[in-house]
């Protein structure tokens, strides 16, 4: 009975939609038609005004042909205000060099310059300039993600990347340079990691960390996937490898973080 009224409620829903069509028809409503060849083209929403603001990243994941599952990860970006001017800036995060047998990426300076991260502030006229060196933020490790938040509590926000590999806490100096204080801070996370969070669990008032990792990948662990019977390799499904602990990162107050993932 109740799937005899459900179906008696769709016909009449059917009846009326055709004669509130059939009424608004005869009002001289037009009706809806495909596109034709010679319509013109629809009116854009937005304009592609990356050039012309001064935004010249490239994002390279450096592929070698061997189809690590890092290269088939794209990465993140952050739209934050860390020099406090009321300007949303940019951090463009990239990836790297591909060294087998060591999660590192070479140093900086082994690097071409697009392969570190970028830092973008936004000037007064809209448009953006490459603030990366005078930051201290050019980070060359193979980037997944970043967050930002103050950690510190000194009004200005700082700056967590994800890596494949080590992470870096940047902490905001408040004069438009940063400085890497992950050792200190003791929040390397050293694994896979995604992305990052800050907030307050707790409720003492201090920024805590939650970094989420991803799969338990490396060079001595790579496998072959792809078809046998053509040679043709593939990168893997990421259920061929096993999933990594997130971490959790207590804040203590004093620039110093405790791991309490457990």
């Amino acid at each position: 009975m109740r799937l005899r009224s459900l179906l008696q409620l769709s016909a009449d829903s059917l009846i009326l939609a055709l004669i509130g069509a059939a009424a608004s028809a005869a009002q001289g409503t037009p009706a809806l038609r495909a596109p034709l060849p010679d319509d013109p083209p629809p009116t854009s929403l937005f304009d592609d005004q990356t050039t012309a603001l001064g935004i010249d990243f490239v994002h390279q994941h450096h592929g070698t042909g061997e189809k690590y599952m890092i290269e088939n990860m794209g990465s993140g970006v952050v739209i934050f205000d860390f020099d406090g001017d009321s300007r949303l800036d940019l951090y463009f995060v990239q990836g790297s060099a591909i060294e087998p047998n060591t999660p590192q990426a070479p140093s900086t300076a082994a690097l071409p310059w697009h392969s570190t991260n970028r830092l973008y502030r936004q000037l007064p006229d809209g448009t953006f300039e490459d603030f990366t060196a005078k930051a201290g933020v050019g980070d060359s490790g193979y980037g997944m993600g970043a967050g930002y938040g103050d950690y510190d509590r000194d009004g200005d926000l700082d700056l967590y990347v994800t890596n494949f590999g080590p992470n870096v806490l940047y902490r905001n100096r408040g004069d438009g340079s940063f400085e890497n204080v992950t050792e200190i801070a003791g929040v390397s996370c050293d694994s896979w990691s995604a992305s990052a969070g800050f907030f307050d669990p707790d409720g003492d008032g201090d920024l805590d960390l939650y970094v989420t990792n991803y799969l338990d990948f490396d060079f001595d662990n790579h496998k072959w996937c792809g078809n046998a019977q053509t040679g043709i390799r593939a990168y893997c499904h990421p259920a061929v490898y096993e999933a990594t602990p997130d971490c959790f990162f207590r804040n203590e107050g004093d620039g110093r973080f405790t791991e309490v993932s457990r």
